[in-house]
């Protein structure tokens, strides 16, 4: 048990950049959100209701699925995830707010 509390001491004494390590930690954290799917709202809306018989679908499958992917990041159950979307809707006007029935 000794020899390990060595090795180790003697890996963290080792010269590292500091400032680099501290990035690389920062970054683990980091989380990219793109709203590409805004720019093909309504064609992606058109190609699913095309031929489509009853009530027609109000958004594209790439919007439920990044609120999929918000859900299982954050695990946020629908009611919560109802809210994430209504703030995340007034700081981009070009997502239209739902409500969980629709997720």
């Amino acid at each position: 048990m000794g020899r390990v509390v060595v090795m180790q001491e003697e890996r963290l004494s080792k010269c590292r950049n500091w400032q680099e390590y501290n990035e690389t930690l920062v970054k683990r954290g980091e989380m990219y959100l793109t709203f590409d799917f805004l720019e093909n709202w309504d064609k992606d809306l058109e190609k699913l209701n095309r031929d489509k018989l009853g009530r027609k679908y109000a958004y594209p499958w790439s919007f439920i699925e990044l609120l999929m992917l918000i859900h299982v990041i954050f695990r946020l159950p629908y009611r919560q995830l109802e809210g994430f979307v209504r703030k995340l809707s007034e700081f981009v006007p070009n997502i239209k707010a739902t409500d969980y029935t629709n997720i």
